[in-house]
């Protein structure tokens, strides 16, 4: 790939700002509509560490997904190349942090404010679908990508809406972003990506 095709890199100061601005508006949406988050019941490290598990799983589910289109669309593969150029750069901390802050963000805002919110007029499945399909639209870079957003945003509101707990849905999301840009940047083999240059310099 050229640096003419190249596509922007993905810039971390830009990811953090999004965050903020959906974590404010989420934090302020709970306060001013009342809504009670975060209130299960039990220890939260079993949400967290259930969290964790449930993360790592349902990445292994996308990844044989992806790898299953892959093999399937040859314009797919090179459109998630074209992604995986923006990210190349990314080092070990900023992959945390990105994940961390748009886990926080982003579950704040789609499941502890919009789906809470919407709990309050309308059936609890209805919320869950709406809040999920908002969510994947924000990831929908392509057909395959909002596809399995979306299924995500239906599990983490289901897992939200059953378990009250915004801890278990917030550890779901980061471990899956986390191994997701682990395995685009640093193993992107895996994938059948190609490894170019500029990631191995930063490995």
């Amino acid at each position: 790939m050229t640096s003419q095709e190249s596509v922007k890199r993905i810039n971390v100061g830009t990811v953090f700002t999004i965050q903020v601005v959906l974590l404010a508006v989420a934090l302020f949406g709970i306060n001013h509509f009342d809504l009670q988050v975060g209130v299960a019941s039990g220890p939260a490290l079993v949400f967290v560490l259930s969290g964790l598990g449930l993360g790592t799983i349902s990445y292994g589910v996308a990844f044989m997904i992806f790898r299953w289109a892959y093999a399937k669309s040859a314009s797919l593969l090179e459109f998630t190349q074209r992604v995986r150029s923006t990210a190349a750069h990314l080092t070990l901390v900023a992959i945390l942090a990105i994940s961390a802050f748009a886990a926080i963000g982003e579950e704040m805002f789609f499941r502890g404010f919009l789906q809470k919110w919407l709990q309050q007029f309308t059936f609890d499945w209805l919320a869950v679908l709406v809040a999920a399909v908002l969510f994947a639209a924000m990831h929908g870079l392509s057909l395959i990508y909002f596809s399995i957003s979306l299924g995500m945003g239906l599990l983490l509101g289901a897992a939200f809406a059953l378990s009250e707990s915004i801890a278990l849905v917030i550890f779901w999301h980061f471990s899956y972003d986390v191994l997701s840009f682990l395995v685009l940047v640093r193993y992107p083999g895996l994938l059948n990506l190609s490894c170019d240059k500029e990631n191995s310099a930063n490995s």
